[in-house]
């Protein structure tokens, strides 16, 4: 059973129990009679060891005990507010500080701890060290669950519990549970009566009938996952690719999403969002099988041969895998481009060949080496890189989820005349569909095509047009590679969001290194600067200790950064230091030793300069060394 569903069934029947109106009562007691913090000062009041990290108009003040899920609840309360924004737009955003605080930095009588609270638009949650037991009874018996009645029997269901269960196993159940604790805390941090309130005042007019009605929980899923059931849900446990026959690559980031990489369709055949959508209900994958979700269309000048018709990168006459989990996946696919996608062998043009090396990563992350090969120099009419998904969310979609996916560039809705463009975005935030798919070119701008198009309902389209790569159109003879980064994500809800990955995949670290050294001459670094385009990562020579360097996202925040140490001794590393957080492998890292090199993706968005510190696991560190 997949734990997201486990948290919603927890999810919606924590709201069963606990309507709007009965929340607001029995939390009463707990309304401040001090601020708990307060960024600009005053009696009693200071920020102290509390830390801040800002996500869109929410800010998160957190105590350094709750590092770990920290990101997650930030992303997750900003998701809240947006969607307030969206549906009722106001004159202007609503501003919202979330404080997610220890036992020792409550304010309030130490019988509240556990019990969160709004003020305004604010919201006061307890992390995650509360007397659990104490706790839930209070919480489980603010529920009247002994009372029974079909909202009790509903949340029976629900939670699957045995067959005979009646109130007092629920009681009982919820009295144990971390997981609906946290879940119901999650609840907290906008549907509360007062945080509505500040909206109704906002638009002026009441809207707590309209917002009990439409509310959708659904955005809750991102914090729930991180935070109540990391190591099922999160991308920390891995990637894993398995090969079926000779014709299917199938890579599974567990609780993230679901490819294939197939001999027919090429790159992305198939996709499933398993973060929201774990019984694969919807397939994101385009309907045709002339191409996979990145597709390819080149053409040549008329007066050319094979000028009659477009030639796609699919299928391809080779699939390989490289590299099967659980830190990258990598896969290859190589051929002649083929007139239409056809499979016909006469439909090969075998003068322009591919290769299309695919590493993936648990996050989404996939950096892609598209190199043509041509056996002569060949000018060409066009050459388009289009993001190709499934036409059910789109504008001439039918049935759940139609319309719902938005097409955005570097710098709007459209690529702008005259200026193109080095990215071209999918994405959605619900209802039905919350998936991002976000194209990143590593070099150049380029002009829009298909933008927003599709053919019927089998897919829906978003392109740029490299033909001004080449001066003149003119292809050159022999290999040239195109790179770019296609990310499988969630929070790509902007055109501001997806530049702010394009920044760090355009200028990467030059990191500070104090053990160890940077390695500028891996194969697939091009330009030398110690970050391998190819894989998209820092590349680093590993000490008997292992390697330390600081890493600088000050300036330029690092999106789950990947590091590849050569020469590694012994074995995958038990703990990597972030800064003064130490990180566990299923909790803050995922590794893998390949081909004796290491491979680590820092599962956090690194957004200050911080020291890193990965240690080796050898014999050589029981003896003291100078």
């Amino acid at each position: 059973m997949h734990c997201a569903n486990v948290s919603f069934r927890i999810l919606s029947a924590a709201v069963v129990l606990c309507t709007f109106a009965e929340c607001d009562s029995r939390t009463a007691a707990a309304e401040p009679r001090t601020a708990p913090v307060n960024q600009k000062g005053g009696e009693g009041a200071s920020l102290g060891r509390m830390r801040q990290l800002q996500v869109e108009h929410v800010t998160l003040v957190y105590a350094p005990e709750s590092e770990g899920t920290a990101r997650a609840l930030a992303e997750y309360a900003a998701r809240c507010n947006q969607r307030l924004t969206q549906w009722f737009q106001p004159a202007a955003p609503v501003e919202q500080r979330v404080y997610w605080m220890a036992r020792k930095d409550w304010r309030n009588k130490p019988d509240t701890y556990g019990f969160p609270y709004a003020n305004g638009s604010d919201a006061y949650l307890p992390a995650s060290d509360v007397d659990l037991p104490t706790q839930l009874t209070y919480i489980a018996d603010s529920m009247a669950i002994p009372e029974g009645g079909p909202a009790v029997d509903r949340m029976i269901r629900l939670l699957q519990l045995p067959e005979g269960a009646g109130p007092k196993e629920l009681y009982t159940a919820l009295k144990q549970s971390r997981d609906f604790f946290l879940v119901f805390t999650a609840y907290f941090i906008l549907p509360h009566v007062e945080m509505i309130r500040t909206f109704s005042e906002v638009v002026g007019r009441d809207l707590r009938p309209w917002f009990k009605e439409k509310w959708n929980l659904d955005g809750a899923e991102s914090f729930i996952t991180a935070a109540a059931s990391p190591k099922a849900t999160s991308p920390l446990a891995g990637i894993t690719a398995t090969m079926e026959g000779d014709s299917v690559v199938r890579v599974v980031s567990a609780g993230l999403f679901e490819t294939t990489v197939t001999r027919r369709k090429g790159f992305g055949g198939s996709f499933w969002d398993l973060k929201h959508d774990a019984d694969k209900k919807f397939d994101l994958g385009p309907v045709l099988d002339e191409n996979g979700i990145l597709w390819t269309k080149c053409g040549f000048p008329n007066e050319l041969e094979k000028s009659d018709g477009s030639w796609y990168a699919a299928p391809c006459e080779r699939l390989e895998l490289l590299e099967s989990g659980p830190a990258r996946v990598r896969v290859r696919t190589s051929g002649p481009h083929c007139r239409y996608g056809s499979t016909d062998v006469k439909a090969r043009w075998n003068e322009l060949g591919f290769e299309q090396t695919f590493t993936m990563y648990p996050s989404g992350a996939t950096y892609i080496d598209y190199c043509l090969v041509a056996e002569r120099p060949l000018r060409l009419h066009h050459f388009l890189l289009i993001i190709k998904s499934n036409g059910s969310w789109g504008n001439r979609g039918k049935g759940e989820g139609k319309g719902e996916v938005h097409c955005a560039s570097e710098s709007g809705d459209t690529v702008e005349y005259g200026k193109g463009s080095c990215l071209a975005l999918q994405w959605s935030d619900g209802p039905t569909h919350f998936q991002d798919f976000l194209m990143v070119l590593h070099t150049g701008k380029f002009g829009g095509t298909y933008w927003n198009e599709g053919y019927e309902d089998k897919d829906i389209r978003t392109g740029l047009n490299l033909v001004s790569r080449w001066p003149g159109g003119q292809l050159p003879a022999g290999r040239d590679h195109i790179l770019l980064l296609f990310c499988f994500g969630q929070n790509f809800n902007s055109p501001e969001a997806a530049q702010q990955c394009a920044e760090d995949y355009h200028k990467p670290d030059t990191l500070t290194v104090t053990q160890g050294a940077v390695v500028t001459n891996d194969a697939g670094d091009f330009d030398s600067d110690g970050f391998n385009e190819v894989e998209g990562c820092y590349v680093l020579r590993a000490t008997p200790r292992g390697v330390e360097f600081t890493l600088h996202g000050a300036k330029t925040p690092r999106e789950s950064p990947v590091f590849k140490v050569k020469d590694w001794a012994g074995t995958a590393p038990a703990t990597v230091t972030l800064g003064t957080e130490t990180l566990t492998p299923g909790e803050g890292f995922v590794a893998a030793i390949e081909a004796g090199q290491l491979i680590v993706q820092v599962q956090r968005r690194v957004m200050k300069d911080v020291p890193i510190a990965i240690p080796a696991k050898t014999r050589l560190n029981a003896i003291r060394l100078p």
